[in-house]
């Protein structure tokens, strides 16, 4: 809610309605916290997953604190503002009304073919504009339909830098982030694409057991887990990097998860030493 537009929307309120003094001003901030929150009811900004302390994405964490202060101001200085315009109604003088308007004269066909010129010309360049973010809604429309091998294929035929800065690939969590680093570690796969999901998934915190804090990963997921990191020339480091939550997840693990935590443990116990030559 920059402050030019509220200046500029007040002010055409005193053009049009002939209004004095901060009255336009109040209306418009009434309608711009209006908009504001019901902008923030459709934001994906998950407060309980905060307050557990859940590892957002660098998307949700640069979201997280604007909206949850714009929605601070909405909540606490809302009501100020709605009572202010209801004082205004009661005690605008004089009422407000609009200007009286001179006759409007006859629009010729020049002015028409301008605005349809300008349009056509907009409408043309509209394709070819915002590379990036053309190149970040074909990767997060794959993801969501789950064609994962194409979102990874589309991310491998470009850099990082040919997307929005600070944009960060989708998969972030559960069997999503499995599936993701199963596909970004295929052959043909661009070096940071890998890198960066084996990297994600190294900072990840599971939890293997009902209850455990962590992100819950059980089922197939946790199957298709262990299958990832046996095929992995990283697997071992990556398993070990676990090692600790499957010990304790042991006792409390779902009995048809434990043949796939096995298989992690195993794979994270360090290689027996050669047997020494006696000689």
């Amino acid at each position: 809610m920059a402050l030019w537009r509220v200046l500029l929307a007040a002010r055409f309120i005193r053009v049009l309605a002939g209004a004095r003094g901060v009255g336009p001003g109040v209306f418009v901030m009434v309608v711009s916290l209006a908009l504001v929150g019901a902008a923030l009811a459709l934001l994906p900004t998950d407060v309980f997953a905060i307050m557990g302390g859940v590892r957002l994405s660098p998307q949700a964490s640069a979201l997280q604190v604007p909206a949850l202060l714009a929605a601070g101001c909405v909540v606490y200085t809302g009501w100020l503002w709605a009572l202010a315009a209801l004082l205004v109604l009661a005690r605008r003088e004089p009422a407000w009304a609009p200007p009286a308007l001179a006759p409007r004269g006859r629009v010729g066909p020049g002015l028409y073919a301008l605005a349809g010129g300008v349009v056509a010309v907009f409408v043309g360049v509209l394709p070819v504009t915002q590379p990036e973010q053309r190149r970040r809604t074909e990767v997060e429309r794959a993801f969501a339909e789950g064609r994962l091998e194409e979102a990874i294929a589309a991310l491998s035929r470009h850099g990082p830098g040919d997307y929005p800065p600070h944009w960060e690939p989708p998969g972030w969590a559960g069997a999503d982030l499995v599936d993701a680093v199963d596909a970004a570690t295929r052959d043909g796969v661009a070096g940071w694409v890998r890198a960066r999901y084996l990297a994600r998934l190294r900072a990840h915190r599971f939890a293997f057991a009902p209850g455990w804090r962590g992100d819950l990963l059980t089922g197939p997921a946790l199957e298709r887990l262990a299958g990832v990191l046996e095929r992995l020339p990283e697997g071992r480091d990556l398993a070990r990097a676990l090692c600790a939550d499957l010990d304790h997840a042991r006792a409390d693990a779902i009995p048809g998860d434990r043949p796939a935590l096995a298989r992690l443990r195993a794979l994270a116990a360090p290689p027996e030493a050669p047997p020494r030559d006696p000689r």
